[in-house]
């Protein structure tokens, strides 16, 4: 399952860089792809990326997640290429976004005043804004 999980994930992420309807870059879509399946699959998310670690994965979950690494990589250098992310090291920028993006996915209780009750933490809508925010920092300095 969470082989599949891993799948889904990566193909929202490239159908949202296929898409070309808004002003934004291909590394803003799939990052905002990635936040939005995952406040919209929390269980999910937290199967590929929570605190239950496999011990001994299986080769299919291996292969799945090598393959959304390779993916996630293949971003990073592109948009270092395009000039969207700093042109450091991709092996340093690369996880420090994926840090940022898994801080957002697991966000929503953290800005919450209940905790755990539904919509009273970030709503769909606010996606866009705080992502924004949060990739000022691995933006090129003009």
């Amino acid at each position: 399952m969470a082989a599949e999980n891993l799948a889904v994930l990566k193909a929202e992420m490239q159908r949202a860089v296929a898409a070309t309807t808004s002003d934004t870059t291909p590394l803003f879509r799939a990052c905002l792809a990635y936040v939005r399946v995952a406040w919209e699959y929390p269980n999910h998310y937290r199967l590929e990326f929570g605190s239950d670690y496999v011990t001994k994965p299986s080769q299919v979950l291996v292969d799945a997640a090598n393959d959304f690494t390779r993916h996630f990589n293949d971003l990073v250098v592109e948009a270092q290429r395009t000039g969207d992310l700093v042109a450091d090291d991709p092996r340093d920028v690369g996880p420090m976004l994926w840090v940022l993006l898994h801080g957002l996915a697991m966000s929503n209780h953290l800005v919450s005043d209940k905790m755990c009750e539904p919509g009273t933490g970030y709503q769909v809508e606010d996606m866009q804004r705080v992502l924004a925010l949060a990739l000022r920092s691995l933006t090129p300095r003009q």
